[in-house]
């Protein structure tokens, strides 16, 4: 049997660490407020519920209060635009990670992310889909993404910079 007396400690102690400009970030990537859960009494199945509802006996269903927490908004994006973004961020932290040294092969992290994240077989894997479209319409792409829905789209000033000199993360097929 395994003791999860801890996992309430644990959990309060991460929401105690908690940035404290959650709530007021313009990032949609950031929950507006992660204590709301906690003060709800909604800490995940051992408690009833989380994201959650847990009734006894009867499968698990989304809890009905989420939509008050989180309210869809009037406008919602096209399927193209939600295509976009998704294509972006996941090519930007595999770049993110080819510059932190995380990743060293660009071949290998393509075929990861079509085999391990889902992406797209069509674009070659995330640094494939960036040679693509092309570094600097990549990272204009990001640079407009950020200034409307928030800094993770931000690309860094290593990726702005390899853009400016029209850097590959691919060889060419045929160079030498």
């Amino acid at each position: 049997m395994i003791n999860h007396g801890g996992w309430a400690l644990r959990k309060r102690q991460e929401l105690a660490s908690a940035p404290k400009s959650y709530g007021r970030s313009t990032d949609a990537a950031t929950p507006a407020n992660p204590h709301e859960f906690s003060r709800l009494g909604r800490l995940g199945r051992k408690s009833g519920g989380g994201f959650y509802d847990f009734p006894p006996g009867a499968r698990k269903h989304l809890w009905p209060g989420l939509a008050e927490l989180y309210p869809v908004a009037a406008e919602q994006p096209g399927v193209d635009e939600v295509k976009r973004r998704l294509l972006c961020i996941q090519a930007l932290e595999t770049a993110r990670c080819v510059e932190e040294g995380v990743i060293t092969d660009a071949a290998g992290a393509d075929l990861g992310s079509i085999l391990g994240l889902g992406f797209p077989t069509w674009t070659g894997g995330t640094l494939s889909y960036i040679d693509t479209v092309g570094l600097r319409a990549f990272v204009a792409a990001c640079q407009e993404l950020a200034e409307r829905h928030g800094p993770r789209f931000l690309p860094s000033p290593w990726l702005v910079e390899r853009a400016a000199r029209n850097e590959a993360f691919l060889p060419v097929v045929g160079s030498a």
